[in-house]
This record gives C-alpha cells, structure tokens and sequence, in this order.
C-alpha cells in the first residue's frame, strides 16, 4: 500500500473522531451555543449514577483504579457492606416525574434558578437568576471537562484524575470553615477560596479571576449542589419502599428548604477559642518545646493520629470519602497542602476534622493547648531543619 494512502487511512477517522469529539454537548440536547434559540432547550441530565446512602465498614485497602469505572467501583460497594440507591432502577414513570420535578424548581442551563428562594438567601449566596445565567457559558467552558455539566464530578478530563473532581451533588466539600466544618458543608467564602487559590497537590488550579467572577462561579457551584443534593435525598426516598413520598413534587419542595438552611446555616463563622501563634522566622526554645509536645500527643493514643498517619502518613493509607471512593490520607512530611493555608485553617481541620474526606474531629479530651502544639508539629513537620534535634531523629531516622 503506497504511504500517502496508508497516512490518509489513519489520518482521516481520527479527524473525524475528533471533530465528533468537539460537538459532543456538555448539556442534554445539544451543542449550540447557549445564545442561540436551540440552546433553551438544553436539559440537564438526570442523574443515572449510583448513590451512596451508606459505606462500607472496612476502609479500603488500596485506590484501585477507578479511572473510567468510577460508577462500576461505588456498585461494587455493597458486596463490601454498603449502602447504594439506583436511580437509573427506579421505575420508568418515577424517574419521568423526578426529572420533571427537578425542572421545574432549577430550570434549564439557558436559565437556571432555585424557586421560592428569598431575595437575601439569592443574594448571599449568588443565586439570582441573572447571577446564575450570565456564568453559565464560563462554566461549561472552563469547569465541566473536570466537573461535568451538573456538578457531578464525571467530567471528561475528571475521571482520569486522582483525586477525582470534587462531585457537588452532596452538599459535602473537603474546605469548610465555618459552622458547618463538622459535616462538610462549607461557606459561601470556602467555595470562592477554592475556586480563586486553587487546590495545590490537584488539577485543580489557580483561576486569577476577578472577584466578581469568582463569586459568580461560587453562585453557579452552590446552585448545582443545591440542586444536585435535592435531586439524590429524592432519589434515596424514591429508592425506599418505605420513606417513598407519594407528591413527589410537595417531597422536593420541602427538601429543597431543608437544603437551602444547611447552607444559610455553615455560612456563619465559627470563632476559634484560642488564636495559634505565626510561625515564626526563627524557632525559639519555647516554640521548639511546643512542637515536642505536639510530637508526643501526635504518636500517643490520645492524639490517636497515626491509627490514620502511619509513619506521619508515609505509608499509604486510604479511607473512603463520602462519594464512596478511596481517598488518600496525608503523607504529612510532605510539603504540599491541600488545604490548611493558615493556622486557623490547621487548627479546624484537627479540631473537626475533614468529613468528607473520612478524617474524624480531634478527641473531645484535648484542650487548646494540645491543639496548639499539634498544630505546631504538623505545621513544621515537613521542615526537617526546624525540628528539636530529638523529634527530628525520630521522625526522619538515618
């Protein structure tokens, strides 16, 4: 075969597969632009995807390979002793009235919105319809190939990264600070933070937006969450013969109030009782002391730290998150965090912990003085050099 024939037989599918590729539509529907008439027809999938209602009860052994499989892996769930609900089981007329119910209280990706919300609770937290419309195109260009179009975290790109992108429809975020840091559910500011900084040790990078955009895409991203959390607490009552509403629609309206107060709730701050030093430039004897002691509570059974952190987290530990899949404890000797960008940030993440990432609150019997030391210890941890010479020793043997 002559080798210009054979370069056009390779040549010619992949460039019809890629331009196939580039008019595959984020939204139900279709690919058109969303200024044109056939975009206000664009639907957002219902969700098809397994839930996970409870799991299981052994922790992991390992990640596995859950890229492309994700679905396939959290079915599994239950044959390890967990809890899933099918929405793609459900019956036939069920899932016609979910999705038309669902509708009607989020819209379309032409115009989406949350009814009945108060004027002050869609201010707050960017969710007017203007708000909500004018990103739309933004996000579909620069957030669903991870994120996917309804906040699922099954984007393109999404599921071949590790960790995977964070999947909205819970309602349970890794960054909280606020009053609801115990259970995940973050301030309005935590999404801003992670949608401006970025995530380090992620794909998830650095915008360099300005703040009104970022807070736009904050809105948009509490709207898919809102609406995604409303649509999986039906899906978990429609999946159960015995909590099953029979007014879908009186069901889901009730549960979108539900959620819409979780969120107006986690937006208050939550005052730390006690502020954790700077770090300071130089280590003085009295710091260099409080980190020994932050060693000793962390490696003790009262800290109860390394039950996770084995060998300060160097040994590869997974617990599963709430969306059911492996997640990675902290190698703690690394210097790339993920999250903690302050003290206050360090001192919350020991105090309540990360729920959604499976890391428990700090036992109830230390005091803001342990937590200070801890803090010091997991602060400087990575910094060799700045540790006393016997915690170093022991914690980075020759």
């Amino acid at each position: 075969m002559p080798p210009t024939r054979l370069l056009l037989i390779v040549i010619i599918p992949l460039m019809v597969l890629l331009a196939a590729v580039a008019t595959i539509p984020v939204f139900v529907g279709g690919g058109d632009n969303a200024d044109t008439p056939a975009a206000h027809e664009l639907k957002y999938a219902a969700r098809t995807d397994p839930v996970v209602v409870a799991l299981p009860p052994t922790h992991p052994a390992d990640r596995h390979k859950v890229a492309e499989k994700l679905d396939e892996y959290i079915t599994q769930l239950p044959t390890l002793g967990g809890v899933i609900a099918r929405p793609d089981q459900l019956p036939d007329d069920q899932k016609t009235r979910l999705a038309s119910v669902v509708e009607s209280l989020f819209g379309k990706p032409a115009a989406p919105t949350v009814a009945g919300i108060d004027p002050a609770t869609a201010d707050r937290f960017a969710l007017r319809p203007q708000d909500l419309a004018s990103v739309v195109n933004h996000y579909r260009q620069s957030c669903s190939n991870c994120h996917g179009s309804t906040g699922n975290g099954r984007g393109v790109s999404g599921l071949y990264s590790f960790p995977h992108p964070r999947d909205f429809r819970s309602g349970k975020f890794k960054l909280a600070t606020g009053a609801g840091v115990g259970t995940g559910r973050p301030r309005f500011a935590d999404v801003m933070t992670a949608i401006k900084l970025g995530v380090p040790g992620t794909t998830m990078q650095a915008t360099g937006l300005p703040d009104a955009q970022v807070r736009r895409l904050a809105g948009y991203t509490v709207f898919l969450s809102i609406r995604g959390e409303v649509e999986v607490e039906l899906i978990k009552a429609l999946a159960d013969p015995d909590e099953a509403p029979s007014d879908i629609e009186a069901e889901a309206k009730k549960r979108l109030a539900a959620v819409l107060k979780k969120w107006t709730d986690a937006d208050a701050e939550v005052p730390l009782t006690h502020a954790v030093q700077p770090r300071p430039e130089a280590v003085t004897p009295e710091y260099a002391e409080s980190v020994r002691r932050g060693q000793k509570l962390f490696t003790s059974a009262q800290g109860a730290c390394t039950s996770c952190h084995t060998n300060y987290g160097r040994t590869p530990t997974y617990r599963y998150d709430v969306w059911g899949v492996p997640n990675e404890v902290r190698n703690l000797t690394d210097k790339e965090r993920h999250w903690a960008r302050t003290p206050e940030d360090f001192v919350r993440q020991l105090k309540y912990g990360i729920a959604a990432a499976g890391m428990p609150a700090a036992p109830a019997g230390l005091n803001d003085q342990d937590l200070a030391d801890l803090v010091h210890f997991v602060r400087e941890l990575p910094f060799a050099e700045r540790l006393p010479d016997d915690v170093r020793r022991e914690v980075y043997p020759k």
